[in-house]
Order: C-alpha cells, then structure tokens, then sequence
C-alpha cells in the first residue's frame, strides 16, 4: 500500500479521494469532492475530477498576524 505526504496546514475538503504516492506541499488548499492523483505543490488550490489548478495563493502574512490571502488565477485548463 502506498502512503500520503500532506505538508503543514494543508487542507482537504470532504469525500475528496487520493491516489496513493501523492505529496501535498504546505498551506496547499483542496477543494471537496475534488479525485486527487498527482502532487500539488505548497500554497496552491486545487478543484475538479481530476483535480486541476485553481489559482496560487501568493501572499500569506505570518501566523502572529491576522491571515491575508491573496491568489493569482491560472488558466482552468492548467493541469496538476
């Protein structure tokens, strides 16, 4: 059997499978529902049947500090 790496914070949202052998970097945010099969580097988000990009979050303040998110959409049809 294979194993998942999921890096701090990440996210998963519900009834969401993953294929086994996948990294999910940090702070990586996954949209429910969505099969994930390939890895999805750290401070993306990441949707659909087969999981494809959504956008990258570019900005994140430190954890002492109120969180700001701020995202760069990517094309729907960039792939993970």
């Amino acid at each position: 059997a294979g194993h998942v790496e999921m890096g701090d914070y990440a996210v998963i949202g519900g009834m969401t499978p993953i294929h086994q052998f996948v990294h999910i970097g940090e702070y990586a945010m996954i949209a429910g529902a969505s099969a994930l099969a390939q890895d999805v580097p750290p401070f993306c988000m990441a949707e659909g049947n087969f999981a494809h990009y959504l956008s990258t979050i570019i900005a994140f303040s430190s954890a002492s500090e109120t969180r700001t998110l701020s995202t760069y959409a990517l094309p729907s049809s960039t792939q993970i």
